[in-house]
């Protein structure tokens, strides 16, 4: 006889099975998506052209996370990251010199930096840049 795993939900409390997404997950993104998500973003990261492109970033970095990459780690990425933020240069949202493919992890690392200052955002940036090529 199995027996199953269970864990509890971080956010509720609720004992649901490993592997599964509790109920109170799914209705918190729902929620966001409704009320609070950019609607023109969420257009633009749904697109053919942008689903196309970042395939293209992750083939071209041979899905591994070129920053981490360029400090002597392999580390598998699978986010396709704007060096200059769309909001900052909507002209090259789809510019491949602006994309660089990352891991989750050091994508929030980056936007930490960005969320610093002016200057850590330059500097990131910079570093981004020369990674590039």
């Amino acid at each position: 006889m199995k027996k199953m795993l269970m864990k509890i939900c971080n956010r509720c409390g609720k004992k649901i099975k490993q592997g599964e997404i509790c109920a109170c997950q799914k209705t918190r993104h729902q929620k966001y998506n409704k009320f609070q998500r950019d609607k023109a973003k969420a257009t633009f990261y749904g697109s053919q052209s942008w689903r196309l492109l970042s395939d293209y970033v992750k083939a071209r970095a041979n899905g591994l996370d070129e920053y981490l990459l360029s400090k002597g780690q392999i580390v598998k990425g699978n986010v396709a990251h704007h060096i200059q933020t769309i909001e900052e240069r909507p002209d090259l949202k789809l510019a491949l010199r602006n994309l660089i493919y990352v891991s989750s992890g050091t994508h929030n690392a980056i936007h930490t930096e960005y969320n610093r200052g002016k200057e850590n955002r330059r500097k990131m940036q910079e570093e981004l840049q020369r990674i590039r090529g």
